[in-house]
């Protein structure tokens, strides 16, 4: 399981994160992330990479297929990934990410757009 961490604090990745003994660590600085739990977003990686072979993670804004309008917050839930629309806003209007769309291009494929935590734009449509 890859993760990442966004520091609320600093409004930055923090680099490097790793999960021991059921404890979020940054590896960057060695320090428990449960310390400091009120200044911390954990993000875990989906284990799939947009059209543009970046990874997508939790809280990414994607597209999906070709020219398509509508957003998608990238979102874990009850252990699944799930591409909510932007325009439903709660987990009532949740879409599992089927897996053709995560990896068969000839549909368009999957475009990362930005971030929820980077962005404010973006963060404030959430």
């Amino acid at each position: 399981m890859r993760l990442k961490i966004w520091n609320t604090k600093y409004k930055q990745w923090l680099q490097g994160a790793a999960l021991i003994d059921g404890q979020v660590w940054s590896t960057s600085n060695n320090m428990l992330v449960d310390n400091m739990t009120d200044e911390v977003i954990v993000c875990q990686s989906t284990g799939k990479i947009d059209k543009t072979d970046i990874e997508i993670w939790e809280g990414d804004v994607v597209k999906f297929g070709k020219g398509g309008e509508e957003k998608f917050i990238i979102t874990k839930h009850d252990g699944a990934f799930y591409a909510i629309s932007e325009e439903g806003k709660t987990m009532d209007s949740k879409v599992k990410v089927a897996p053709y769309f995560w990896e068969d291009n000839s549909t368009g494929g999957v475009l990362i757009i930005g971030n929820i935590y980077e962005s404010k734009a973006l963060a404030n449509e959430r």
